[in-house]
């Protein structure tokens, strides 16, 4: 193949939207594929044959003894695990969308101005930032010095400041506690 038609195949790739979604995945969720890599390893007898743990994912056992009720929990908890994968976020052109994968529609959740309007800050947001989802209808993004939750629907955010010096930021994953450094 000639150099035009390599670049021209490579923007294709670049374009493609599953290809797309597996670089966010990489760039922002590389915990959650750590986890899929783990499951994967011990169900292809990878990691932790020498104790068994493969056999627990073909034969499951619940209160001592392998029965459905077993292999219904197992398959209740891997359809979670797949369901909460495969629902995901991406930013589209100024708005921010929801989508799971299959047939179903990506739904816009909210678009910049909309969201430049409930921030209400001086400085107005150039893109959409990068959030981090707190529940089904609550995310999170920082802006301005300041920590942004906004709830799907509602016209404003609650804002929580920081002082200019602060640094090193944790967020406490269940009660939303921000600890920092100065």
């Amino acid at each position: 193949m000639s150099r035009f038609t390599d670049i021209k195949f490579l923007r294709i790739i670049r374009s493609f939207f599953p290809f797309l979604i597996i670089l966010g995945q990489i760039k922002y969720n590389l915990i959650s594929l750590f986890y899929w890599t783990l499951l994967f390893a011990i169900v292809s007898d990878s990691f932790g044959s020498a104790f068994g743990v493969p056999y627990l994912f073909f034969s499951p056992e619940y209160l001592g003894s392998v029965n459905p009720w077993s292999f219904l929990l197992l398959g209740f908890a891997f359809g979670g695990f797949t369901m909460a994968y495969n629902t995901y976020s991406y930013i589209k052109d100024d708005k921010l969308m929801r989508g799971t994968l299959g047939k179903s529609a990506d739904q816009p959740i909210i678009d910049l101005a909309t969201l430049n309007q409930a921030v209400g800050d001086t400085v107005k947001l150039k893109s959409v930032p990068m959030v981090t989802w707190l529940s089904p209808e609550r995310y999170r993004f920082f802006h301005n010095g300041r920590y942004h939750i906004h709830t799907v629907g509602a016209r404003t955010t609650e804002t929580v400041a920081l002082p200019a010096e602060a640094a090193n930021e944790d967020i406490h994953p269940k009660t939303g506690t921000i600890a920092y450094t100065v």
